[in-house]
């Protein structure tokens, strides 16, 4: 189950990127990381919690730096 989560984020990821380019950081990585939670939760599977927290955490923070950019245009 776990290398169909895997392949599921990896595929949200490229296809994020290849239809944003730039932003695909800001929309895809907080919704990969929610998934990812998700299934760690489920599961019980420590590492997988903690390393969806830690992109969960980088996704927001891309979130809040692309929106002052638009903001400062």
């Amino acid at each position: 189950m776990r290398n169909k989560i895997l392949i599921v984020l990896g595929t949200i990821l490229l296809v994020s990127l290849l239809l944003f380019g730039a932003f695909a950081l800001p929309i895809a990585l907080p919704l990969c990381s929610v998934i990812g939670l998700i299934y760690g939760i489920y599961a019980k599977d420590k590492s997988f919690i903690i390393w969806s927290a830690i992109a969960l955490f980088i996704g927001l923070l891309s979130v809040l730096y692309t929106l002052g950019l638009i903001s400062s245009m």
